[in-house]
């Protein structure tokens, strides 16, 4: 008792961990990864908020089929869903969906390219073509919650 030797493992060696929407390819197939694969991630969130849809898996894709579009398929250019977005933009979204790590910019090359990118992100992002998957949503302070629970 309290050895430590009996502790439960919560995965299996060689198991994929990630959820199947934002995993790199390399993790996929269990290959070496560093920060790239972190990059890659950041790729496809940019890619659903600029194009209002995953790059891989649509509703309802079992995760396998996920994981194995991450590993051999290439995402449609975002500008076949938003054809107002900026070239240089939608580029950018490419080089960080790369299949392989190395074609990826490390976090720092992504961070300094998305900086000079965000202005035209910005203008385009304030358009009224900009996709929406949602209505806003109305924040609520934790404040008025406490506050409803009163009344």
């Amino acid at each position: 008792e309290g050895s430590g030797e009996e502790m439960e493992t919560l995965t299996a060696a060689g198991s994929v961990v990630g959820t199947p929407a934002y995993i790199a390819p390399e993790r996929v197939v269990g290959g070496a990864y560093d920060g790239r694969s972190d990059v890659y991630a950041v790729g496809v969130m940019l890619y659903e908020l600029a194009c209002g849809v995953a790059p891989f898996g649509g509703s309802g894709e079992s995760g396998i089929r996920v994981l194995l579009a991450h590993v051999h398929e290439m995402p449609l250019s975002p500008r076949a869903h938003v054809a107002e977005l900026d070239e240089e933009v939608s580029e950018y979204m490419l080089r960080l969906l790369a299949k392989r790590a190395a074609e990826r910019p490390t976090a720092a090359e992504a961070a300094e390219a998305l900086e000079r990118l965000a202005d035209k992100v910005g203008a385009w992002s304030a358009s009224a073509s900009a996709p929406s998957a949602a209505p806003p949503q109305k924040f609520v302070s934790p404040e008025e919650i406490t506050r409803s629970g009163e009344a």
